[in-house]
């Protein structure tokens, strides 16, 4: 696997393999996916009224906002969105399905 040449993804989650694991880009021809980049997002409100979801994802889930920076492969090989918290400085940020989230207007 070749390394990732992005200057764009912090150097902490390049220096750790996650970039190169995961096959991260901050852009993509996947229109789906497109609509979310460079976009504050957070998780629909019908998925937080959910227990098991809330759960899965953290209770931080339910006030949390992200900002969608990058696309990359799931531990499935799955395309998703990489979004970073921005109530504070996060360096590595999570993966987030986009038919779980929304963007914030």
């Amino acid at each position: 696997m070749s390394k990732i040449e992005n200057k764009n993804l912090h150097k902490e989650i390049v220096g750790s393999g996650l970039a190169d694991l995961f096959q991260m880009k901050d852009s993509t021809t996947n229109p789906k996916l497109s609509k979310f980049l460079g976009k504050k997002v957070r998780y629909k409100k019908e998925l937080l009224a959910d227990d098991k979801f809330v759960r899965s994802n953290g209770s931080l889930c339910k006030t949390e906002i992200y900002e969608v920076a990058h696309v990359q492969k799931d531990y499935r090989g799955k395309d998703v969105l990489r979004g970073y918290h921005t109530s504070y400085e996060d360096t590595f940020g999570r993966c987030l399905d986009p038919e779980e989230v929304e963007v914030i207007k």
